[in-house]
C-alpha cells in the first residue's frame, strides 16, 4: 500500500480521521450499515492516494460525500426495480434485515442510559432471540410489526448516541489502528520473504495457506500499489493491486482474519484476472480520476469499450 500519508500516522489522528469520515458518512446517508464501507474506503483511498494532500478532512469530506451520493443513487434505482417487479406481479427478492445481527450487543448498563424504558425493555426480548424481530415475535408471542418498530427506534438511538462518539470501534468493519498496522506489515513481509525466497516471517500468518501457494501468486511482486479491504460473512477479504504491471498490475485476493489477541492469519489466497484491460496510454483513462478514484458512467464506458484502440 502507497504509504504517502502515513509515514507519521499516530494512533490518535488515525481514529479522528475515521470519526471524521464516518460522521459525514451518517450525515448524508443515516445511521446505516453502509456508513461504515463508505468511511473506511474512503480513509484506505486516503492513506494510498499518492497525490499531495494539504487538507486531509476536506479531501475525506469530498470524498465520502461523493460515495454517499453514490450510494443514495444506487438505493433509490434499486427500489425502482423492486417498484417494477410489484407491478408486474414479480415477487421482489428483499433482504431479510429483521434477522440480521447489525444491532450491536453492547453492555447492558450502557444501553439502558441511551434507550427509554420500552425501547429497553425490547432491547433486552431481541437481544434473547439474537436480534430477530421474527424469532422474538414468535417465542415472546409479540406482534412482529410492533418489534419491527422497535428494533428499527433501538438501532438509531444506539448507533446515534453510542456509536457515534467512541463505540464506533464496535463495528468489525472499521479496523482499528494495529489492525491497519499488521495489514501493511503482512503485505511488506509476503512480498519481501518471496523476493528472498525465505518464507520464514511468514510463517505465522499461514492457516489454510501453505508456503508454496503464497510463493506462487506473489511471484515476480515487486510492491502493493494499492489495497482495499471488505468485511463479509465474518472475516475480511482485502484486494492488492501489484506491480511491476506485465502488461497490468496483479490483483491479488486474500482472506484474512484476527484472533482474540487482534494477529493476522490468513485463510486463503487467490490471484484474480482483470475483468477489463484498456489497450491506451494511461492518462487517456486516469483523466476519469477524481479524488483518489476513477468514476466512469456509461456512457465514458460505452466509448472506451467501443474506441478501435481499445482492447478487452
Amino acid at each position: 500500500m502507497n504509504m504517502e500519508h502515513s509515514p507519521n500516522l499516530t494512533e490518535q489522528k488515525y481514529n479522528d480521521l475515521y470519526k471524521y469520515a464516518l460522521n459525514i458518512a451518517h450525515f448524508y446517508v443515516g445511521f446505516k450499515e453502509c456508513a461504515y464501507d463508505i468511511a473506511q474506503n474512503s480513509i484506505l483511498s486516503f492513506l494510498s492516494s499518492k497525490a499531495p494532500v494539504k487538507s486531509p478532512y476536506s479531501w475525506l469530506r469530498t470524498t465520502v460525500k461523493r460515495e454517499s451520493l453514490h450510494f443514495i443513487d444506487k438505493e433509490k434505482k434499486e427500489q425502482v426495480v423492486i417498484s417494477q417487479k410489484k407491478i408486474t406481479g414479480q415477487k421482489p427478492i428483499i433482504d431479510d434485515e429483521e434477522d440480521s445481527d447489525d444491532i450491536f450487543s453492547l453492555n447492558s448498563n450502557k444501553v439502558k442510559v441511551i434507550l427509554n424504558e420500552l425501547e429497553y425493555k425490547h432491547y433486552i426480548l431481541l437481544k434473547k432471540w439474537n436480534f430477530s424481530a421474527y424469532k422474538c415475535a414468535k417465542k415472546e408471542h409479540i406482534s412482529l410489526n410492533t418489534l419491527k418498530k422497535y428494533k428499527k427506534k433501538i438501532k438509531k438511538n444506539l448507533t446515534a448516541e453510542y456509536l457515534f462518539r467512541d463505540g464506533w470501534r464496535v463495528s468489525p468493519k472499521i479496523l482499528d489502528f494495529n489492525q491497519y498496522l499488521s495489514i501493511t506489515r503482512c503485505i511488506t513481509n509476503i512480498i519481501e520473504s518471496v523476493k528472498k525466497h525465505d518464507m520464514s516471517n511468514v510463517r505465522d500468518y499461514l492457516r489454510k495457506v501453505d508456503n508454496k501457494q503464497l510463493q506462487d501468486i506473489f511471484d515476480g511482486v515487486d510492491s502493493c500499489l494499492e489495497w482495499n479491504i471488505t468485511y463479509v460473512d465474518n472475516y475480511y477479504k482485502l484486494l492488492l493491486a501489484c506491480s511491476p504491471a506485465n502488461p497490468f498490475p496483479k490483483v491479488i485476493e486474500i482472506a484474512i482474519n484476527f484472533n482474540q489477541s487482534k494477529y493476522l492469519y490468513i485463510m486463503d489466497v487467490t490471484e484474480k484476472k482483470p475483468m477489463l484491460v484498456v489497450n491506451k496510454p494511461a492518462e487517456e483513462v486516469l483523466r476519469f480520476k477524481e479524488k483518489g478514484k476513477i468514476n466512469l458512467t456509461q456512457e465514458q464506458i460505452v466509448s472506451i469499450l467501443t474506441d478501435k484502440k481499445t482492447e478487452t
